[in-house]
């Protein structure tokens, strides 16, 4: 029977009479990427997953730290910029490195639970478990299990009191409170967001 060429996706192929030309699938994943974009974009117009609620006792920033934020936020984007220049003259493959290894390293302190250990303790310096447990409202296998990740990477240090009965707290070490203290000004940066943004 004879064939007639349909060209699809820049690619000529053989489609029998009658028959409709099959689009390719990297044809289809692209079509599906823009979907989904689209969808995200409408959910995010319809209202996004952000409670609200914990905004209503939020303490508002004072005038000046809040125009020490937006300096923050200019000098980290500024530094962001200067990353991303970088990273152009890099390889597929090198750049490819760059982002994963840097994800990889933030997955555990970016993890639920574990940037709000991180930001109790430096807050309160030093707290025992029981502490911890009763401000977080967590359970308490899944503190044991966060305070013992947070360790193992660094950013938590356990101490424990030559005393009877022995007491043990949790502090940040100099690697944890300097992550507290950077990533504060991307969650003010959020919270503002989601606060203009529900206006």
């Amino acid at each position: 029977m004879p064939t007639k060429k349909a060209a699809v996706a820049g690619h000529s192929a053989p489609v029998r009479p009658g028959t409709q030309p099959r689009a390719s699938s990297r044809s289809s994943s692209s079509e599906a990427a823009r979907e989904a974009r689209a969808s995200a974009g409408r959910r995010g117009r319809a209202g996004s997953g952000f409670p609200k609620e914990v905004l209503v006792d939020r303490p508002a920033l004072t005038d000046d730290l809040l125009a020490e934020h937006r300096a923050c936020i200019t000098s980290g984007s500024k530094f962001g910029t200067s990353v991303v220049k970088w990273l152009a003259t890099k390889s597929p493959e090198q750049q490819a490195a760059w982002i994963k290894a840097s994800v990889a390293a933030g997955g555990v302190a970016f993890q639920p639970w574990s940037t709000e250990i991180l930001f109790v303790l430096a807050l309160s310096q030093r707290a025992r478990f029981t502490e911890l447990q009763r401000l977080l409202g967590i359970s308490s296998r899944t503190l044991s299990d966060k305070l013992q990740m947070l360790e193992k990477e660094g950013l938590v240090e356990r101490v424990v009191y030559d005393e009877r009965p022995v007491r043990i707290e949790y502090g940040l070490t100099k690697v944890g409170a300097r992550f507290a203290a950077l990533a504060t000004p991307i969650y003010c940066m959020l919270v503002r967001n989601a606060e203009e943004a529900g206006r």
